[in-house]
C-alpha cells in the first residue's frame, strides 16, 4: 500500500484490494494474460488434458495418459489395440503383432494381452477375434486353435477348416501346405492323387512317394496289390527263400 502497483502475471489473479501477492491459477487450468482480478479468468483444460498450477498458455494443456493430441487442443482417446503411456502430444502406440487390447483409452502396455497359442494377430489389434489360427491350425477366431489331424492340411492363417489330402494321402499333424500330403504305404503319387503299388512291388514310409516310386520284389517273388513291405513280398510256386 502506497507504493507503485503491479499487474499480476499471466497465470495468477488477485480478487481483493490491497498488498496480498496474487493467487496462482489452479493445476488443469490456464490464464494467458496479465493483470486478472478474478478467479474465473483461469480457463480449464481439456478434461483429459492436464497443466500445473499457474500456467500462463494454452499449450501448457497437455493430453493425459491414454489420450492424444496437440498441445492446447482437443484430446481424443486412443482406440482399442493402441496404448499411451506418457503425458502430452505423443501418438498412441500399436500393441505388437500377436497382441491385442479391446481397452479404450488405454494407459499402459500391460493391456496388450497375447493370442492364444498357435494364433497371430496383425499389430494394433482392438479385438480378440482380430487373433486368428495360425496355418496348420483351425478354429474360430479368438479362441483355442488346434492341430489339424494327420492327413488333412490348411495353408493359410484364419478360421477356415482343415483340407483332406488326396484319396490315399497321408500328413504330419498341423501340415500346412499340400505338399505335405505324401501317399500311404503301399501307394505311390500319380499326378494330383495316389494310387496302389501294382502287384509285384511294394512301397513303405521310408521311401517318400515324392522322390521314389514303388520298389520292386526281389527276383522269383510277388507281393499284392498296395503291398506296404518287403516282407509282404512272397516266393513265387517252385521258388523258396
Amino acid at each position: 500500500d502506497g507504493g507503485n502497483c503491479t499487474p499480476c502475471a499471466s497465470g495468477s489473479y488477485k480478487e481483493l484490494r490491497g498488498n496480498q501477492s496474487c493467487d496462482l491459477c489452479d493445476a488443469n487450468t490456464y490464464l494467458n494474460f496479465s493483470g486478472s482480478s478474478s478467479r474465473s479468468d483461469c480457463t480449464p483444460c481439456d478434461p483429459n488434458a492436464q497443466s500445473p498450477q499457474g500456467s500462463a498458455v494454452l499449450e501448457a494443456c497437455k493430453c493425459n495418459l491414454g489420450w492424444t493430441g496437440l498441445d492446447g487442443q482437443p484430446c481424443v482417446g486412443c482406440l482399442p489395440g493402441t496404448f499411451k503411456n506418457v503425458t502430452g502430444d505423443a501418438a498412441c502406440v500399436n500393441c505388437d503383432a500377436g497382441k491385442y487390447s479391446e481397452v479404450t483409452n488405454s494407459e499402459s502396455y500391460d493391456n496388450c494381452l497375447l493370442c492364444h497359442e498357435f494364433s497371430f494377430s496383425s499389430a494394433g489389434t482392438g479385438l480378440k477375434t482380430g487373433c486368428t489360427c495360425n496355418a496348420g491350425y483351425f478354429g474360430h477366431n479368438g479362441i483355442r486353435c488346434r492341430e489339424c489331424a494327420r492327413g488333412t492340411y490348411k495353408s493359410n492363417q484364419g478360421s477356415g477348416p482343415c483340407v483332406q489330402c488326396f484319396m490315399a494321402g497321408d500328413s504330419p499333424p498341423a501340415s500346412t501346405s499340400l505338399s505335405d500330403c505324401d501317399c500311404s504305404e503301399g501307394y505311390r503319387h500319380n499326378g494330383s492323387s495316389c494310387e496302389a503299388c501294382p502287384a509285384g512291388t511294394y512301397r513303405n514310409s521310408t521311401t517318400p512317394s515324392n522322390v521314389a516310386a514303388c520298389s520292386d520284389c526281389p527276383a522269383n517273388s510277388q507281393s499284392e496289390v498296395a503291398s506296404a513291405l518287403l516282407f509282404d513280398c512272397t516266393c513265387r510256386a517252385g521258388y523258396t527263400g
